[in-house]
């Protein structure tokens, strides 16, 4: 075997009579007899028939070639020869950097050829010390376990650490260049944990994160925006849907609508709708009250030119309560008015005829074509919708006898019914066609509720509040895809780091771990800034539209889940990626 010395481009010792730190616990049975391997005389390492072959396309490349070599405690070897000759593939198969083609090695008696990656990791981790010269050159080395020499080497070694401090991440070479490690990192603590704590890796990850400021900050904008959209949009679908319903209830759940669908016909003496049916309907035993109502149109000429169109319903006392109208100034209509031209105006109506000229006052008389009306009441300003669909702030109403005289006729538009407690609207419905079929089978009578409206508009919302969603999804693996980016490059850039700690033991799992918690901790802190830019983005929306603002608890879980399930999703390529990297070649690449 050809030789060179050591020094030139690595040093490797046996950990047969490293000292146990005696506050800890022992980490395997597996390793623990390289002790009594040197007490025996055994070998603490042997080689037998180790071959090693690369092949590039076709072409198959012999660099070992059957190497026999055995290692007792105390040695201290040096491998010469030629560049080329094989000294660093020798040196990472007798470190358990690489496997070789054939042969078999042992350590203290072990045969490791057969071993899997994590149990080689193990065997790194435990049994064999490194120093990686032209990655890392210590200015101190030494601890309790390990003291300085007193006469200074040509290149002072490192003793690399083990357990925890191989799989601490981050730029472990630049940090071991500094004074001399605490003791439960360096080399001669054996039986630390194997494995880093959840709040450690997250503890490291944070560090390797703020390292990278500027990419860990593109990645976070993506984040931001895609859960901050998420939430935006869900909040806002959610409040829609609230206002949007609030609207339809305010026509009232417990309230229902009769409508005449009859032909009119040339028959005029046919049946029709009028407020006596109102009276009759009111005495059903589903029904509490009745109010019918007449619709006509009219146009009101202004004095600064134009003109409005008005909405004059004739309405009964009852109509009032059964729309829960607020009145602004004056009274309502009342049973009492009978045929006097009394007016009662909704707000818009009153302001579109102030703004023409005119003075809707309490009090006063307005002009509407060839009639003259008292104005007797002004209403509240109010969004709430009648039956009918008409808007309160937009109707003038009028006692309904004044307004069938006006008309010249005793049909009404419709008659509001309002049910008792506890009433289904399909057993009020049966019992208002009964009454019909009764009084008058001819008449083709319609009930309309607006339950069926409020359970068509809610699953119509639940459609667009998913839409919402989609749209917000599409942002959030936008941003992901960024996350993707940024691990993968941060892989790129750290291939030595990984390499180097695969070197000194830590597992696949370990690296693959150490990955996906900085890519988790990259989302879980966006999603929660995303969370903050959404609820904000709602507020604004809620408030410009005039809507009430309500929180929506499962947009937020929803939107930190999605966040946390991202980073894992988007994590895991990365991760996987720079776990499977093999150590000889990731520090040969980087160097």
């Amino acid at each position: 075997m050809e030789a060179l010395n050591a020094v030139r481009r690595g040093w490797m010792r046996i950990a047969g009579s490293r000292p146990k730190d005696p506050g800890s616990s022992r980490p395997s049975a597996r390793f623990d007899d390289a002790r009594a391997s040197a007490a025996s005389g055994a070998p603490l390492l042997s080689l037998s028939g180790v071959r090693k072959r690369y092949a590039v396309g076709p072409v198959e490349t012999e660099v070992l070639k059957g190497v026999d070599l055995e290692v007792h405690a105390g040695d201290l070897l040096s491998i010469m020869g030629a560049s080329g000759s094989g000294k660093s593939t020798l040196l990472n198969v007798m470190g358990l950097l690489d496997r070789p083609t054939s042969g078999s090695i042992k350590v203290a008696g072990r045969d490791l050829s057969a071993l899997d990656d994590d149990e080689i990791s193990e065997a790194r981790n435990l049994s064999i010390g490194f120093v990686f010269q032209p990655q890392c050159r210590a200015r101190h080395c030494g601890d309790d376990h390990h003291p300085r020499p007193r006469r200074r080497p040509p290149v002072r070694p490192q003793h690399a650490p083990r357990g925890r401090a191989a799989r601490a991440g981050g730029q472990s070479c630049r940090r071991r260049a500094r004074p001399a490690p605490a003791p439960d990192r360096c080399a001669g603590c054996r039986g630390r944990a194997m494995t880093m704590s959840a709040t450690a890796q997250l503890r490291e990850a944070g560090r390797n994160l703020r390292a990278a400021k500027q990419r860990t900050i593109l990645a976070l904008t993506g984040i931001v925006i895609g859960i901050g959209a998420v939430i935006a949009l869900l909040t806002t679908g959610s409040i829609a849907r609230s206002e949007a319903l609030r609207q339809f209830r305010l026509l009232g759940t417990d309230m229902v609508s009769v409508v005449d669908t009859s032909s009119q016909g040339l028959d005029e003496r046919r049946r029709v709708l009028g407020a006596s049916d109102a009276i009759g309907l009111a005495g059903l035993p589903t029904v509490v009250s009745a109010a019918p109502h007449t619709l006509d149109f009219a146009t009101i000429p202004l004095p600064n030119q134009g003109s409005i169109h008005v909405t004059k319903v004739g309405v009964t006392a009852d109509f009032a309560n059964m729309h829960d109208m607020v009145l602004a100034e004056g009274r309502f209509i009342s049973p009492f008015d009978g045929l006097n031209a009394f007016a009662v105006l909704g707000s818009g109506i009153a302001r579109q005829m102030r703004d023409g000229g005119l003075s809707p006052e309490v009090g006063k008389h307005i002009r509407i074509e060839q009639n003259i009306y008292l104005v007797v009441g002004l209403l509240a300003p109010s969004n709430v919708a009648v039956m009918s669909g008409m808007r309160i702030d937009d109707i003038m109403m009028l006692p309904i006898e004044l307004s069938s005289r006006e008309r010249a006729s005793d049909e009404v538009q419709s008659i509001t019914l309002r049910m008792g407690p506890d009433v289904h609207y399909l057993d009020a419905t049966d019992e208002i066609v009964g009454y019909f079929a009764l009084v008058a089978p001819e008449m083709n009578v319609r009930v309309d509720s607006p339950v069926p409206l409020i359970e068509q508009m809610e699953a119509q919302m639940s459609l667009f509040a998913l839409l919402l969603g989609a749209v917000g999804g599409i942002s959030l693996v936008l941003g992901g895809v960024g996350v993707m980016n940024a691990m993968l490059s941060s892989v790129r850039e750290r291939r030595l780091e990984i390499g180097i700690r695969r070197a000194l033991g830590a597992t696949r799992g370990d690296v693959q771990r150490q990955f996906l918690a900085e890519a988790v901790l990259l989302c879980l802190v966006g999603g929660a800034l995303g969370a903050l830019l959404g609820i904000g983005a709602s507020v604004g929306i809620s408030l410009y539209s005039g809507w009430a603002w309500q929180w929506s608890a499962w947009a937020l879980a929803l939107g930190l889940g999605t966040a946390c399930a991202a980073g894992l999703f988007f994590g895991y390529h990365p991760a996987r990626q720079a776990a499977r990297l093999d150590p000889v070649v990731a520090m040969r690449d980087s160097i």
